[in-house]
């Protein structure tokens, strides 16, 4: 059992207390949880996708770069990320502290949204740092992850207008964040059953007939990260592909399951449920058109992660009050997809190939 099986377990083992502590008490394990992780992924070495590759932006990067810092071809990488690098390494020079600072900031603010988005901050967090790659190591795109999931507690409030600055904000660390603007476009579209069947049914075609296209324009296209990414990708048959069926299938009951619990609460006009679910749909959508092999495309389900917690943590709370006969069936659901989504990350191809083994700054 590597050290990934001995971290999360615990982590699993210790989100149980959701159920029985109070909210004082889940914010001193929180905290704790938000220091482990910070150094673990912030004392990594040679660690983690894209370690190399950051490590050689910070060494080159400047403040007279911030926004002229090319990655090669004319890509630049994002001023907000460009400022804080430089920042860190002019006060302090060494890339772990860097990787520490930015750990800091994305474990504090998967505490932060799910003391207040959820009554289970201690399964919320772990669902979030279990997955392993962008989030519990620390990179830009994992910066922009948790700072576009602050975003989501100002949209319940209803303040959309905040929301879309919050997103703009974490746009200037990547890009990709905006992504998180298509929830908007959605949310006051209510889904029923055969929205959502006929979703799984259309991506799962659509993934079997684009796939192969899309490798052949990469193919065509080589030279470009994400052209050569795709073609690396698309030649591995990893366990990881299997594992993604049955998580396909785990999010499509839990989607019905909760779609339900939305009537049976009588939640049917609530935007912020909608919300919620359009997420976890999006989330898994993602997914399956782009697969393991188109690897840098499925990305951007991570801007999903935190509302599609939120909704799973969000089912607790009302089954709880409003469906209790269902109350310990769905948690139990719940605590075995977690312990489910340990083995489905450490056993993973790319996970195994990038984060195994662990090194430190010590080694």
């Amino acid at each position: 059992m590597n050290i990934y099986y001995i971290l999360y377990t615990i982590l699993a083992i210790s989100s149980l207390l959701d159920f029985f502590i109070g909210k004082k008490n889940k914010s001193i394990i929180l905290w704790i949880w938000v220091l482990v992780f910070t150094l673990f992924g912030g004392l990594r070495w040679e660690t983690g996708n894209d370690w190399e590759q950051y490590y050689g932006y910070f060494r080159l990067i400047s403040f007279d770069s911030i926004f002229s810092f090319d990655r090669g071809s004319g890509n630049y990488l994002e001023p907000g990320f460009v400022f804080l690098s430089a920042s860190v390494k002019s006060l302090f020079g060494e890339f772990y502290v860097f990787n520490i600072i930015i750990e800091f900031i994305i474990m504090c603010s998967i505490k932060y949204v799910g003391e207040k988005c959820t009554s289970y901050p201690l399964i919320f967090f772990s669902f979030i740092a279990v997955p392993g790659g962008s989030l519990s190591f620390a990179v830009r795109s994992g910066l922009a992850i948790a700072l576009a999931g602050l975003g989501y507690v100002l949209l319940q409030k209803g303040k959309w207008k905040s929301y879309i600055y919050s997103i703009m904000g974490a746009a200037s660390f990547h890009l990709a964040s905006l992504v998180s603007l298509f929830i908007l476009l959605v949310r006051k579209i209510k889904l029923g059953y055969v929205h959502i069947i006929f979703a799984y049914a259309f991506a799962f075609a659509f993934s079997y007939i684009l796939r192969d296209y899309i490798v052949i324009l990469a193919t065509l296209s080589e030279g470009n990260n994400i052209s050569d990414s795709i073609i690396n990708y698309s030649n591995y048959d990893s366990k990881g592909v299997a594992f993604s069926y049955t998580a396909h299938a785990l999010n499509f009951i839990l989607l019905l399951f909760l779609l339900q619990v939305k009537r049976k609460t009588k939640k049917t006009n609530d935007i912020w449920f909608n919300t919620l679910l359009w997420s976890m749909l999006l989330f898994d959508l993602i997914q399956i058109v782009f697969g393991e092999e188109l690897y840098e495309l499925k990305r951007i389900m991570g801007y999903y992660i935190f509302p599609r917690t939120i909704l799973i943590c969000y089912g607790l709370s009302l089954i709880k009050i409003h469906w209790r006969k269902f109350y310990v069936p769905y948690a139990l659901f719940v605590v075995l997809y977690l312990f489910w989504q340990i083995t489905k990350t450490c056993d993973g191809y790319y996970f195994e190939l990038t984060c195994v083994p662990y090194k430190t700054i010590f080694d």
